[in-house]
């Protein structure tokens, strides 16, 4: 019995310690956030401004550092930006923002014939150029145009245009 304490006790210290350090991290974001040097990003203040922010400095970045490649998900709620273990040497990467977050209230409608979900991959270099054009020339609005492609037994594609007006 006392042998396995001595095996133990590093353990428990190490994960004492990481407990402490998680309590102390936590304590400095609240004590950050009272003093109004860290905003906490709020539902009701965020929209399309806040939203570019975002997208622009937060999560596209990080995503363009691991892969050229990510795939969006519109839905009803919410907007998941993912990028697959192939594009990201390994990684699976998710996120997913409230569609409060990057739009307007109730500028933001979306329809589909899947449950109102639209998936589709992008270059994430373009959706950063676009976005960063958008903020410098504070831009109103942002309109996204799908095109469905049918591929035929040929290999020849028609297109189908769809508009999503945010």
């Amino acid at each position: 019995m006392l042998a396995n304490r001595e095996y133990y006790a590093p353990l428990l210290e190490e994960e004492e310690a990481a407990m402490q350090e998680m309590q102390r991290a936590e304590e400095a974001q609240k004590a950050a956030e009272a003093s109004g040097v860290v905003e906490t990003l709020d539902k009701e203040k965020a929209g399309s401004g806040v939203g570019i922010r975002v997208l622009e400095k937060g999560f596209l970045p990080t995503f363009e550092k691991l892969g050229k490649r990510l795939v969006l998900l519109l839905g009803p709620d919410d907007i998941q930006i993912i990028q697959a273990m192939a594009e990201a040497e390994g990684l699976h990467i998710a996120a997913r923002l409230a569609k409060e977050v990057v739009f307007e209230p109730d500028t933001y409608t979306i329809e589909s014939r899947c449950r109102d979900y639209i998936a589709f991959s992008c270059d994430i270099g373009l959706i950063t150029k676009v976005l960063s054009s958008a903020s410098i020339n504070e831009a109103l609005t942002i309109d996204i145009r799908l095109a469905v492609r049918t591929m035929t037994a040929s290999g020849s594609s028609n297109l189908q245009a769809i508009s999503i007006d945010p």
